[in-house]
């Protein structure tokens, strides 16, 4: 179960340390993104793809979803003031 949750945690951590315009929108549906991912990979790709792989292929997905995600949702905000 560790091995499910285990990048996008870390993906969360490294984008509060790393950036300043990181909201709750984008890293949720970064998890979540990235969590869908790493289950679709195990039930799926499991016997094609070494294991090793689920970590950083979840670990970039959901910091890169986080990110963008966030970047919307602040210029969303932004536009009516």
């Amino acid at each position: 179960v560790m091995g499910l949750f285990a990048a996008p945690i870390l993906a969360i951590f490294v984008l509060g340390v790393l950036t300043r315009r990181t909201v709750f929108a984008g890293w949720l549906v970064g998890a979540g993104c990235g969590i869908g991912l790493n289950v679709y990979l195990q039930q799926n790709l499991g016997d094609r793809l070494m294991e090793i792989w689920y970590f950083p292929v979840s670990f970039v997905v959901t910091t890169f979803l986080g990110y963008t995600v966030s970047l919307c949702c602040r210029a969303v905000v932004r536009q009516p003031q």
